[in-house]
């Protein structure tokens, strides 16, 4: 049988039996389609998940101190890392980039008469790169400052729509952390 007699039977073929040849046809664009659906959302994911690590950073590394557990529920912190212990690994490792000490808390942020209540993270100057953030207006406080226990804060955007509204200039403007001004 040659090439052309085989098409004419598989024509006749297809157009003997319509509706299943019809089905077969539906069966199998809907198992590409989703097929190609399922490659797709893999992909977006995978990138997804990437940038995540890479904002994250691939080489960060987190040490936080101990908390102490009574079954269910938290029975105190327990303060086993200090500025001093983040000093000394910064100068004991020699492949660490940056070593950036914080403190994070949740607490009332009040200005004028609006306030909210967020996560406060208090932490050097390094901590703002170590993180990978950038700021949209101000600037990053200094370690003399930091050192000299200036009080300055860096607030988020959120924060900042709902104490001074959409698009505020609040550089130098004065806000209250749990009653303490900076």
């Amino acid at each position: 049988m040659s090439i052309i007699e085989s098409i004419q039977v598989a024509m006749e073929a297809i157009l003997a039996n319509r509706m299943r040849s019809a089905l077969t046809m539906l069966g199998i664009i809907f198992g590409v389609g989703a097929v190609i659906a399922a490659v797709s959302m893999t992909k977006g994911a995978a990138e997804a998940s990437m940038e995540r690590w890479e904002q994250i950073g691939t080489n960060k590394l987190t040490i936080m101190p101990g908390q102490m557990m009574r079954g269910p529920v938290r029975a105190g912190n327990v303060e086993t890392l200090t500025v001093g212990d983040a000093e000394a690994i910064e100068e004991l490792v020699s492949k660490i980039e940056t070593v950036a000490p914080m403190k994070r808390s949740s607490m009332q942020v009040k200005a004028g008469n609006q306030n909210t209540n967020t996560t406060i993270v208090a932490s050097i100057a390094s901590y703002i790169e170590s993180e990978k953030m950038t700021l949209l207006d101000g600037r990053v406080f200094t370690d003399d400052e930091a050192d000299g226990r200036k009080k300055l804060a860096i607030l988020g955007s959120e924060v900042v729509e709902t104490l001074f509204g959409e698009d505020a200039a609040v550089v130098g403007e004065q806000i209250k952390i749990q009653g303490m001004s900076f």
